[in-house]
């Protein structure tokens, strides 16, 4: 009788190995139909294989499995299962196919469990990045995609609902920056045994997939109707998770950020102003945490928040931030040797454009904002017009990039004086 399986009719080799025991298929072969005998093994038995069309050591195994777990053997010429897909295995796994393509599924989902999905924020003006992915209808929840957001450093966990024998995969949007060099997600099989993410910034495999390479955040087969994938949210970025089979699609977008810094230790303000300035701090004034003295503001308003742009503690009282999200991992060198993200340690400061109103800084409300030693770019300076409210004071302070970033600054506010210039500083005082 014709194999009636959507996934098996019509393919010459299974019809004749479901038919005949010379065209019985074995370790070795190669092709279409033993690609089609994988998904069947997949999607039947939740067997964990590449769908590769090779009739290998792990196919035959999971053929074996399948078979002794129904117990299809030939009485008349053995005692226990064996790894050929013959006239009997054929049958069964026809049959099995056929019911299980009769069951609707209903469209791929992509169900957050750790953390909970949140509507997607309104967008300040930022850049929406179109994708595809393997179909070209994603159905999204509620007629919108959902949004995740994880801390850097921390996990969650998701299940893919009715995803069986498709792909879920994550995919990194490099923001630029230091985090150029690093991932901002990276996700796994929780059950894969040869796994090993304890380099979270330079994962690792073991075992048969050790010559595996990661592609960008992670890509897996899903092996059943409820699988779960875990991730880890590494440098603050945007990344993609996205499950698809032969008729649907579906996306999460999952924001990683960088918490609000807590528990610096505090230190006195400066007071000392070098020669021939009302604002700018001496090499002699207060030590802060940066060890960095010369160049910050003293006697800063304080009527609003005060926000040291790419700074790491090193002008007290203010709030470190950065600008750019390519920024917001930076690197703090280890024994003087260079900061090139291999042999420093990777810090975190929050962004100021974070759409988490307790961490994002609002329109308007800074009072005082300091930048050292830091390009002025157009991120920089679209920021800088955002939250600087009424009677903002902005100090620059710098020895690389200075003419630019003062040129900058100062197109970015025309039509303001400055209270103060150098060749290496500008005070910009708002009306």
């Amino acid at each position: 009788m014709a194999l009636q399986s959507k996934l098996f009719r019509g393919d010459p080799n299974l019809e004749a190995a479901a038919m005949s025991d010379p065209a019985h298929i074995t370790l070795g072969a190669r092709g279409d139909h033993v690609g089609k005998i994988q998904q069947a093994l997949v999607a039947l038995d939740g067997a964990r294989l590449s769908i590769d069309r090779i009739y290998g050591p792990l196919t035959a195994a999971a053929v074996r499995a399948y078979k002794r777990a129904r117990d299809i053997v030939d009485r008349r010429r053995q005692t226990q299962a064996d790894d050929i897909v013959g006239i009997m295995t054929m049958a069964v796994l026809d049959k099995e196919m056929l019911a299980k393509e009769k069951v609707p599924t209903g469209p791929v989902r992509i169900d957050p469990v750790l953390p909970e999905a949140r509507p997607s924020p309104p967008s300040r003006g930022r850049l929406l990045l179109a994708f595809s992915i393997d179909v070209n209808f994603p159905v999204f929840p509620n007629g919108a995609p959902q949004t995740v957001r994880l801390e850097s450093r921390t996990t969650g966990s998701f299940e893919i609902i009715n995803g069986s024998s498709g792909t879920v995969r994550c995919t990194n949007v490099v923001p630029g920056g230091f985090a150029d060099a690093l991932k901002t997600a990276l996700m796994f099989d929780p059950a894969e045994p040869s796994f090993i993410p304890q380099s979270r910034l330079n994962p690792v495999r073991r075992g048969p997939n050790a010559n595996r390479p990661f592609e960008s955040g992670g890509t897996f087969r899903v092996t059943s109707d409820r699988f779960t994938v875990q991730v880890d949210a590494l440098m603050p970025g945007t990344a993609f998770i996205d499950a698809s089979t032969a008729t649907s699609a579906n996306r999460v977008t999952l924001e990683v950020r960088a918490p609000k810094i807590v528990g610096l230790p505090v230190f006195s303000p400066p007071t000392k102003t070098r020669a021939g300035s009302r604002f700018i701090s001496s090499a002699d004034s207060e030590p802060n945490l940066s060890g960095r003295n010369e160049g910050r503001p003293v006697g800063p308003k304080g009527t609003g928040r005060k926000i040291n742009i790419f700074g790491s503690g090193e002008t007290p009282g203010f709030e470190d931030y950065t600008s750019d999200l390519g920024f917001s991992a930076f690197t703090i060198a280890k024994d003087g040797r260079p900061e090139d993200g291999t042999n420093a340690n990777t810090a975190l400061r929050p962004w100021t454009e974070d759409s988490d109103p307790n961490i994002g800084i609002k329109t308007g409300e800074a009072s005082d904002i300091c930048i050292r030693d830091s390009r002025v770019l157009p991120v920089t300076t679209k920021v800088l017009q955002r939250i600087a409210g009424p009677g903002c004071r902005i100090t620059f302070s710098g020895t690389d990039r200075s003419t630019e970033a003062i040129a900058n600054l100062k197109a970015a506010f025309p039509n303001v004086k400055p209270s103060e210039e150098t060749a290496n500083s500008l005070v910009l005082e708002l009306p």
